[in-house]
């Protein structure tokens, strides 16, 4: 067997078959030879794998083609996290699959690191390479910006800030001790496609050295469908660095950091990102209800039927006499839909259960509504994948979240797009740390006409049922499941009227038989639950 090789490169990609060639070419180049490339597969659907494994066929004892289980997408730092599962090399290069190397990057990196034993990382610069399109108007626009004002061997507190100090520090150019990535727990897997190389950064400089140098050997190739300048243009960008500094903030307290230099600058780049983002966006506001917030009220109401002649003493139906609704959009369009008034005072009746790490799916505006400072970090779950998700997973199978992680999960209108529920309660059970708190709400009286996720909206639930699900999977001492509405709420539920167009007590008057939302709280076992 062949001599494990000095450097081990990752190179993840997913539908790259345009600049993916380019970017093994300029590894094979290298003026040191004794490196394997590990070409990580992210679930493309084009001509980049066959162009991956027709380099590992030619190259079969340092070129391998690896894929997650399935083929699936799992993202940037999963893919990356693979590769190191599989890396042999004490030193660990990571490159971009449309990005390329100058010749002698492994050559001078790996020198400058084996002369500087207390650092765990050579942190280079990366050339803005816009010339590659070989266009009149890119030539002469290459630039290579640095984040540093000196060469040097520096703590690791100082290069993190320098890090948050600079809004595109590409840290991809760096080489890093094997052995350090690997302490450090790798790459973050909540960071998808931004930010996730930066993440591994702060974990792997944290309370170590980084040499800093201002040698440049790596080209960053910019165009409009890299990831970065998508997220510009889709307005993620900016979401996804406030993501990053309150992931930094939470890994900070975690590590006990008190450098007040570094806490400073956190804080003032914190803010400025604050600033820049919408107001709605600043509590997290999902699009779609953004979008339906901002729906035309005309577009919604309906010309009433007149009502037939009734004999007397029969109820007046007046303008519900009909079989179209006032409206399928739940009630956005009028006010707050029936249900939502229900859910949010669930969650505000136990909002002291919101802090610490929490995950929320679709987006994490009740985290921080009815967490506040509690809350050190959110996570944000998705089945597909979307700008904000930093974990993209079926609840009903998802393996690669990791057990014991969260202080509570917010889980509202859920459940009833999973068809296996239990498996998607044991896996919430196991998610959670032990002694954290699952907050829950279901459908119980409902439409299920969503025109985007209506053929997947397999179940509707009652309190009943919900308590044996629970109690079944987080044992029964733990659960408490809590019913709302009554018939006239259920009606306007059902019509699509708004919550503002009845009276609190009329909402508050709780009827077992007309459910509209049942709400359960879980608290996750000090120890596993036992079942006959």
């Amino acid at each position: 067997m062949r001599a494990p090789p000095a450097v081990s490169v990752i190179v993840p990609f997913l539908d790259e078959e345009r600049f993916l060639g380019d970017a093994i070419e300029s590894v094979v180049a290298q003026t040191r030879d004794d490196w394997e490339l590990l070409l990580v597969d992210d679930g493309s659907s084009d001509g980049s794998r066959e162009i991956a494994r027709t380099y590992a066929k030619q190259h079969p004892d340092r070129i391998f083609y690896l894929q997650h289980d399935g083929g699936t997408n799992r993202g940037m730092s999963a893919s990356r996290n693979l590769g190191l599962g599989c890396a042999r090399g004490r030193f660990l290069a990571f490159l971009d699959a449309d990005d390329t190397w100058k010749k002698r990057k492994l050559e001078d990196q790996v020198e400058l690191l084996e002369s500087e034993p207390e650092a765990v990382l050579v942190w280079s610069p990366a050339e803005w390479w816009y010339s590659w399109t070989g266009s009149p108007e890119d030539e002469g626009r290459d630039a290579v910006w640095w984040p540093f004002d000196e060469e040097g061997l520096f703590p690791g507190t100082r290069a993190i800030a320098s890090l948050i100090l600079a809004p595109s520090a590409n840290t991809t150019p760096s080489l890093v001790r094997a052995q350090a990535a690997r302490s450090a727990g790798g790459f973050e897997e909540g960071f998808r496609g931004m930010h996730e190389d930066q993440a591994f950064f702060v974990k792997v400089t944290l309370g170590a050295q980084v040499l800093a140098t201002g040698s440049c050997w790596y080209r960053w190739r910019q165009h409009p469908d890299s990831y970065c300048a998508v997220s510009i243009r889709d307005g993620a960008w900016l979401w996804q660095r406030r993501r990053f500094f309150s992931w930094v903030a939470y890994t900070l307290r975690q590590a006990a950091v008190t450098d007040r230099y570094l806490w400073r600058v956190l804080e003032e780049e914190w803010t400025k990102v604050e600033d820049q983002l919408p107001g709605e966006s600043r509590v997290g506001v999902p699009r779609r209800l953004r979008t339906r917030l901002l729906t035309p009220f005309a577009r919604t109401r309906r010309t009433p039927v007149e009502p037939l002649s009734a004999p007397a003493r029969t109820v007046e139906l007046g303008d519900l006499r009909r079989t179209e609704p006032v409206s399928r959009d739940w009630g956005y369009a009028r006010g707050t839909p029936v249900d939502r008034y229900y859910i949010e005072r669930f969650l505000g009746q136990h909002a002291s259960d919101v802090q610490g790490r929490v995950l929320e799916v679709a987006d994490d505006e009740y985290a921080h509504r009815f967490g506040g400072r509690r809350v050190a970090l959110t996570d944000i779950l998705n089945a597909r994948e979307h700008p904000r998700a930093t974990i993209v997973a079926d609840l009903a199978s998802a393996p690669h979240v990791p057990s014991d992680t969260y202080d509570c999960i917010i889980l509202t209108q859920t459940l009833q797009y999973v068809f296996d529920v239990r498996a998607g309660i044991e896996t919430l059970l196991r998610i959670l740390k032990p002694g954290a708190v699952l907050l829950v709400t279901v459908p119980g009286i409902t439409q299920t006409g969503d025109p985007d996720l209506g053929d997947s909206w397999y179940w509707s639930f009652t309190s009943p049922s919900a308590r044996r699900l629970f109690g079944e999977v987080f044992g029964d001492a733990t659960v408490e499941v809590t019913g709302y509405g009554n018939v006239l709420a259920a009606v306007a539920f059902l019509e699509g009227l708004a919550a503002e167009e009845l009276r609190a007590e009329e909402l508050d008057e709780h009827d077992p038989a007309y459910e509209v939302t049942i709400a359960v709280r879980a608290v996750k076992p000090l120890r596993p639950t036992v079942h006959d």
